[in-house]
């Protein structure tokens, strides 16, 4: 019996689908074959590597995740497309979250070019996750696909230079370095000089670095001012390595922009969906340093 998580969306996605399956292989004892581009840049332990074959489509069913009644009768199923997150009870997936994190292991070459990439800047570093193509900048806070502004950003990363003189921003982002100049010709701006070597992703998503190389680098920030709703900045901020202050750029009600802070520590997508962000009138802490001891 087994299960097969294809590339059918976004890396991140893929994560909190594994998160999933782990909950099914504890349930009913299926095998779990992952087969997605990015996995020669990282793998996930007790896992194997592979698509479906032809005699896989016998008794198969595909699962988009629906209700907890429905997750039961996947014992029945041989095999299992998995096409979602959702769809298994609450409790039984918040456990198999700590087990997918430890699972995660990053490809020793990528993990050495990160620390000594951070090695070399002496000066707190804070992470910023841009993420546009198919986010689009929309002023409707419940918009599901929605990036944020280049003003909003701007006011960010000045609010927290402001408190942090010396403090170094690193970038992760979609696109080109390009569409990025009016903040690195303002600020202090680092990248990880790593390219992307995929083409998969399409205009909507598709990055010039090397988005798995950029989503552990960004989580060793302590402090990574997010794309809210997004789950590359979930998993940035919340899942790998030690848990970061997720900063977000928000507006008040009279329309004035304003931070909202959140350190939601492990847990799965939906709950990092749900964070209301409200302003804050705290002062940010201070940054430290990138901590790359976990990678």
């Amino acid at each position: 019996m087994k299960v097969f998580i294809g590339n059918y969306t976004g890396i991140c996605n893929h994560l909190e689908s594994v998160v999933l399956a782990f909950a099914i292989r504890e349930r009913f004892g299926h095998e779990i074959w992952l087969d997605w581009p990015e996995l020669d840049a990282f793998s996930i332990q007790s896992t194997r590597v592979g698509g479906r074959r032809l005699h896989h489509r016998l008794n198969t069913v595909k699962y988009r995740g629906a209700s907890p009644d429905e997750f039961e009768r996947l014992r029945a199923d041989r095999h299992i497309d998995l096409r979602g997150y959702l769809g298994a009870p609450e409790a039984l997936l918040d456990a198999q979250l700590p087990q997918v994190v430890r699972s995660l292991k990053l490809a020793p070459e990528l993990a050495r070019r990160i620390r000594e990439f951070f090695a070399g800047i002496a000066a707190p570093v804070v992470g910023v996750h841009i993420r546009r193509g198919d986010f689009v900048v929309d002023p409707d806070p419940h918009r599901r696909h929605r990036a944020t502004s280049d003003e909003d950003l701007m006011f960010s990363m000045e609010r927290i230079q402001r408190g942090a003189p010396d403090a170094v921003f690193f970038l992760s982002y979609t696109g080109r370095a390009e569409d990025y100049r009016f903040l690195s010709d303002r600020f202090r701006c680092v990248s990880l000089p790593i390219p992307s070597p995929y083409s998969h992703h399409g205009p909507t998503q598709a990055s010039e670095k090397h988005p798995i190389a950029d989503l552990f680098a960004l989580a060793c920030c302590t402090q990574i001012v997010v794309t809210p709703r997004s789950s590359y900045s979930h998993w940035a901020a919340n899942c790998l390595g030690a848990p970061s202050l997720g900063i977000a750029p928000v507006r008040t009600a009279g329309g004035r922009a304003a931070l909202s802070v959140s350190r939601l520590g492990r847990c799965r997508l939906p709950h990092y969906m749900q964070e209301p962000w409200k302003p804050t009138p705290d002062p940010l802490p201070a940054p430290t340093r990138a901590h790359t001891e976990w990678l």
